[in-house]
Order: structure tokens, then sequence, then C-alpha cells
């Protein structure tokens, strides 16, 4: 028996390729489309051998055992990614739609194993859609120096393997020879020992491999050829700040940093976003100003996106004023059989009785009485009144009594598309929601043409009615284009990134929601649900859309549709006109939807 533990000795050829790889120009680098490492893996109170198949082209992780896919993994649900035991295991963090969080630890074979992915997993953790390259992660598979057939120990008998040796690592591949079964990097934690009757064992710091080969000098070659391996060195990742005591992120108010921890933000992302995290936070707080302390670099960036010109002037119009809609008077002189059918933050809407008539209606009472709010208020109920759409819903009438405003309007039996989905607990068929999309698009260009943003595009707010004909609902944010707004206003999920931000923006805020509408439909949850709102804010903010969780179950025109809609920049969004013409749409044709809207009189 021969026992060699592992000596650095790459051969020069390696080391040649290496740093030609390393030289490779920016704009000739190839995305990471693959990669896998051999780990153990902490579930709970077990630790079992798993392949890691990181999947970049559909946004997943896989565990692997003996080839087969045992976790699956998507990247979006990625939440928070550490170092732990002085960096020599990774801890992950996945959360789901209800934020149950579950915990994996990762046990590698080598250290720059552990730093790779620990840089993986903590950028796809920070960005899902972040972008790799190979020529950042393949420098141990620069030279293929060995191909050898083998058999490898199990647990009960020898199985047939091909070995594959490159310059930092060898392979195990079965017979299909598509995904490897064994990795084993060939770092200063290997040993390796040859045994009589051609028998290799090799010892890393988690396993022990046992292989056979065919004849002594398949062994002794293979031996020889593993002594000239070695494992890339990679150094450890800097981070510009490493916690949220360093640096600015040291200003930041006591109530503010333990925000920013709980919802298990990065220090370094919320260091580089930091005008971003201290809008959000002043969102979320209520406070005027987030940091402490007379440090005035701190100070002018957290004032960064405060600055902002005064929007124009408004000039109250006479179309706005309330009085003209109103009918000064109990509703209940007119409806009768009040059942409420939701709450929120407007106030609360009742289906009710019409007497002349018996017909069902809607009454949405607000929350704010009319001294309080009268133009807003105002606004609200022209455009209900005023617009003359299909897919807009309209009043029946207004009342004014005891500084309440009570709003009747057309009653929906088919209820909001947040309602519709919550039983399914998933989303709907392409069909049906290339049918809502486009009647929901129509209404919304109207609103556009007419030189209004609705601002608050969501599930809740798209209702249908017994014809299953789309209505937009709810125009208590509804503002003029020409009034340049630049205030956050809308459900946090669904907001654009310039709204939070707080930056003048115009109707393609609508067009983000729209896209949010439509993940949504399919997903059955807006996006960053998983990781809650502060954080889906922040990440919405810095970094953009959070895209469809799991691409591999859209078809490729839906997967564009919602893709043009997250522009970051709004410029590049299309218009409501542009959007109609999309090719996802024309699925609307198969939709149950559209064949009962028009079959019903």
């Amino acid at each position: 028996m021969m026992k060699a533990p592992y000596a650095h000795n790459l051969d020069y050829d390696s080391r040649q390729l290496i740093e030609q790889l390393m030289l490779t120009p920016n704009d000739k680098r190839t995305p990471l489309n693959q990669i896998f490492f051999d780990v153990a893996v902490g579930f709970n109170k077990r630790t079992e051998y798993r392949m890691l198949w990181f999947r970049f082209d559909i946004r997943k992780l896989y565990f692997l055992r003996h080839g087969d896919p045992r976790e699956e993994l998507l990247f979006s649900s990625f939440s928070y990614v550490t170092l732990e035991d002085n960096n020599s295991r990774i801890k992950l963090i996945v959360t789901d739609f209800v934020e149950n969080p579950k915990t994996y630890i990762i046990i590698t074979q080598s250290q720059s194993d552990t730093l790779l992915i620990f840089q993986l997993l903590r950028g796809i953790s920070t960005r899902p859609t972040m972008l790799f390259f190979e020529q950042d992660f393949y420098q141990d598979y620069v030279n293929k120096k060995r191909t050898v057939a083998c058999k490898k120990r199990g647990q009960t008998a020898w199985a047939r393997r091909d070995m594959i040796i490159f310059n930092g690592l060898f392979v195990l591949y079965g017979e299909t020879g598509r995904i490897p079964l064994t990795m084993c990097p060939m770092c200063d934690k290997v040993n390796i020992i040859r045994h009589p009757r051609n028998v290799l064992e090799i010892t890393t710091s988690i396993r022990r491999i046992l292989l056979h080969f065919d004849s002594d000098i398949d062994m002794n070659d293979t031996y020889e050829c593993l002594l000239s391996c070695d494992q890339y060195v990679r150094q450890p990742i800097m981070f510009p700040v490493k916690d949220f005591f360093t640096g600015k992120l040291g200003d930041l108010h006591q109530s503010c940093r333990e925000v920013c921890i709980k919802n298990m933000l990065y220090p370094e992302e919320c260091f580089d976003n930091f005008p971003v995290l201290c809008e959000i936070l002043r969102a979320v707080t209520k406070k005027r100003c987030v940091t402490v302390g007379d440090r005035k670099t701190t100070k002018k960036e957290e004032e960064e996106l405060t600055r902002r010109p005064p929007p124009p002037p408004q000039v109250p119009l006479q179309e706005d004023d309330l009085g003209q809609y109103c009918i000064k008077d109990d509703p209940k002189k007119y409806y009768s059989n009040f059942v409420s059918v939701g709450k929120g933050g407007f106030g609360e809407v009742f289906k009710a009785t019409r007497k002349e008539d018996g017909a069902a209606v809607a009454l949405k009472v607000l929350r704010h009485s009319v001294d309080e709010r009268y133009a807003k208020i105002g606004c609200e109920v022209a455009r209900m009144k005023l617009w003359d759409h299909p897919n807009l819903i309209k009043t029946i009438g207004c009342f004014l009594y005891d500084h309440k405003v009570y709003i009747g309007m057309e009653f929906c039996s088919g209820g909001t598309l947040k309602s519709m989905l919550k039983p399914r607990n998933q989303g709907l068929s392409f069909s049906e929601i290339a049918y809502i999309l486009k009647q929901s698009l129509q209404g919304i260009a109207y609103i556009h043409q007419t030189g209004f943003i609705h601002r608050d595009i969501k599930t809740a707010n798209i209702l249908m009615d017994d014809r299953c004909c789309v209505k937009v609902i709810d125009f208590g944010l509804v503002v003029r284009k020409s009034s340049q707004p630049q205030n956050r206003a809308g459900s946090k999920s669904y907001m654009a990134p310039e709204v939070i931000k707080q930056i003048p923006y115009d109707e393609k805020v609508d067009i983000w929601s729209i896209g949010c509408v439509a993940q949504e439909l399919l997903e059955s949850q807006p996006p960053y649900k998983e990781h809650g709102v502060i954080k889906g804010m922040f990440k919405t903010a810095a970094f953009g859309a959070q895209y469809l969780r799991d691409e591999t179950k859209a078809t490729e025109p839906f997967v564009d549709f919602v893709n043009k809609c997250f522009a970051y920049d709004p410029r590049d969004r299309p218009s409501c006109d542009e959007l109609l013409t999309h090719k996802f749409l024309q699925y609307a044709q198969q939709s149950n939807y559209m064949r009962r809207c028009y079959e019903i009189p």
C-alpha cells in the first residue's frame, strides 16, 4: 500500500490555459449555463451527499442523488446566504409564498468550492437573474488530461464508471455520461492511497472513494495524473461593508437597522443602494430622517432621492367638483339588504338591492369624510361618471350623507381576480390570462388616452361580471399625467421602481403593474411575495423585477409579454396599444371566458 498526500504540482500547460481563460475580453465572455458541485447537505438533523446542479437557463438549483433530483429549488426562493463555522460551510435560507423559511447547510470538499458556491448563492439571492460567466468558474476544467474506465465501490457492489480527469478535479460519470455522479476537487485536503489489486482510495474532507481499475497500468497512470492536478485557489470575497454597523450603514437609526436585519437584506446591497434604502425605510418607519449623526456625506446621500422639483400647481377643474354628481340623501332610502363584500384602505364595499327594481348593486362607502378629501373624492367620482368604456366600472349613483360619500356601482358577481385565485392556490390557463389581460389593457388604454394614470392596477382592482366581462375599478388614486406625479401611490407589491423611489413618472407605471398582474395570474402570487413587502420594494427599486419564478411553466410569448412590462427604464416599456398587439394576447381567442361573454345576451 502506497499513500500520497496531495501535492501542488499543476502542469505547465494547465497553468497557461488558466491564464488565457482569465484574460478573455469582456465581449468574448460566455454566460454560465450550468455547473455542478459534489457536497454534503444538512437537512434539519440529517446530512446526506448531494450533487448541486445549478441551471442558470431555467433559474433552478437541483439537489441530485445518484443522478436523480431529490430536491428542486427556484432561484427566486433564495432568501439569505451566509458563511459559517470559520467560512467552512454555507447556510442557505429559502422561503415560500407564506414566508416559511427552510434552512440548508452545505458542506463542501474544499475552500475553493465553498467560495464558488457562496458566490453563486449570494449573487442569486441578491438578484435571481444575475448573470455569471464561465471564465470566472471554469478554471478547473481548462485541460482534460485523462479519460479512463473504472469501477466505484458503492454500499453493496462495484458500479461501472467513466473517469475524466481535468486539471483541477476528476469526475465520475455513469452510463449516460450527462450528469456527474461523483466529483472530487484536487485540493490539499485530498489523500490518495494505492492498494493491491488495482484499487485506488481517495479521501476528501467529506467522503471516501474506492476505485478499481482494469489493470495495474491504468491505476498507476491515473495515480500519476491525479498528482499533477491542482484545484484553482480562490481568493475570499471582499464586500464593501461587513455588517450594518460599518461605514454609512452605521449611521442608520437603530430601528431602521433592525428593519434591514429582520427582512434579511445584505449589508453590501444596502450600502450600494443607500439612497433607495433610505427612501424605503422612510416609507415603512414613517420617519423623516432615518440616519443619525453629523456625517455630511451620509446625509447628502440620504437626501439624494428627496431633492425633487415641486410638481406644477394644480388648478381645480369644474368637472371634478363632487357636488354636481351627488344626491344629498340617505342611500338606505334607495337600497336595502346590505351585505359587506370587501374592506380596504378606501373603506368598505357592500352588496345591496336597489329598491326600485330589485337589481343587485355594489355600494362603496369611503372611509374618509367628504370634508377631508373633497377634491380627491370628486376626481374619483368624476372619472366613473364621465368615462365610458366597457372595461371600466360605471357609477349608478352617488350619495352624500352625514359627511360620508356612498358610491353606487354595477355589481360584478364574478368577484376580483384576487378572490378568483385565492381558493385555487394556482394560476389560470394561458387563454384565460390572455383574455383578462387584453380586456384590462383595453380599459387602461382608454384611461391613458384621456390623459390619466390609474396608479393602482392590481388583481384586487380588476373584477369580472356575470357575463365574464372584465372591469377595472377603484379610481381613488387616478391622477392626470399633466400633474407630473412623483409621490408614492398604489399597492407596494405592484409598484414600479420609479414610484417606489418617488421620482417623476408617467403612465408607464401602469404597464409595470400589468406585468405584476400577469405574473400573479400564472403563479398565484405577485412578485417577491415570498420575501415580504419591504424586501420586495427594495429589490424592485434597486434591481428591478423578480421576473417569472419558473419560466419552464410558461409559454415563450407569455415570458416575452411579462419581460416587456418589466423593463426597468419606463422608456423601454411598451404602451397599452403596443401590448394589445402582442402575440400572447392571441391566446384570448381560445378562452372560455370570451365564449361566455359573447354567448350570454
